[in-house]
């Protein structure tokens, strides 16, 4: 199915992400106060990729700080990779994948 494995990917590449920042700020544990913008740098062009639309880095970045505000209010016990691929699928393509 198109749609599970195109979650797979960007949950594997929120994952990656996450790898690389950590490695980056290793000296600090990972905290790092600017981490939309260091993402939205890492993830512009292959999220753009794979969702088939120009996403833009500071519109990234604002979209990441949004994902993760809605993740923690709504106290979301779902790996955060996976509620974030939901929630750019929804966003760019109108489809969720089923669980």
């Amino acid at each position: 199915m198109i749609s599970e494995t195109l979650k797979q990917q960007l949950i594997d590449l929120f994952c990656e992400s996450a790898e690389a920042h950590h490695r980056t700020y290793i000296a600090t544990n990972g905290h790092n106060p600017e981490w939309p913008l260091w993402y939205a740098g890492n993830l512009c062009q292959p999220l753009s990729r794979l969702l088939g639309a120009a996403i833009g880095r500071e519109e990234l970045a604002g979209l990441l700080e949004l994902v993760e505000e809605r993740r923690l209010e709504e106290n979301i016990s779902t790996y955060w990779p996976e509620y974030y691929a939901r929630f750019f699928m929804q966003r760019y393509l109108s489809a969720e994948p089923a669980n």
